[in-house]
């Protein structure tokens, strides 16, 4: 029998859905990675599909790694994006509990994961952006060892766009910009 694992990281839907069973959805590999964070590691488009159906068939959306890795991390680590699928992905996983403030320590807050795809620009992660700036969870002054404000802030004008979004973020929540 094909591993669901590596189905879901690396083949496609029809492939996938041949082995699955939606009793699958929760399934934990050896390393304590849920079927969910191995298909948002897959290629865009292919990731919403099969992250899609796992979602429906019940996967946690708040799951961790052990290491501290969030199913946001995961999917806004990867270094290729489709706005038209990634950024409804992102909301349900957002809509299902997955923690827009959880740090990792290698990778900062999900806001921070995606500011640092530096081989993206602003515009192009945009719609990404438009989801988690949404998300009444989002506090860009968390986790206080390290805010997420502080650490888009250190990338400079490379992401002048997101501190611009951020700024207003924290205006029209009555917070102040720190300094």
């Amino acid at each position: 029998m094909p591993d669901l694992f590596f189905l879901a990281r690396r083949r496609g839907l029809e492939d996938f859905l041949a082995e699955y069973r939606p009793v699958d959805a929760r399934a934990v590999d050896r390393s304590g990675s849920t079927l969910l964070h191995a298909a948002l590691s897959n290629k865009p488009g292919i990731r919403a599909q099969i992250a899609g159906r796992l979602l429906d068939d019940g996967a946690d959306a708040s799951a961790v790694t052990p290491d501290g890795a969030t199913t946001l991390h995961v999917l806004l680590g990867r270094p290729r994006f489709e706005p038209e699928t990634d950024a409804p992905l992102l909301r349900r996983l957002l809509d299902g509990g997955a923690d827009p403030n959880r740090s990792h320590g290698r990778f900062g807050t999900p806001l921070v994961t995606l500011a640092r795809q530096l081989n993206l620009t602003d515009a192009e992660l945009a719609p990404l952006y438009d989801v988690l700036l949404a998300s009444p969870a989002l506090d860009l002054l968390a986790p206080p060892d390290a805010p997420t404000y502080e650490a888009v802030k250190r990338l400079g004008e490379t992401r002048a766009d997101l501190i611009a979004r951020m700024d207003a973020v924290l205006a029209e929540r009555g917070q102040s910009t720190p300094t």
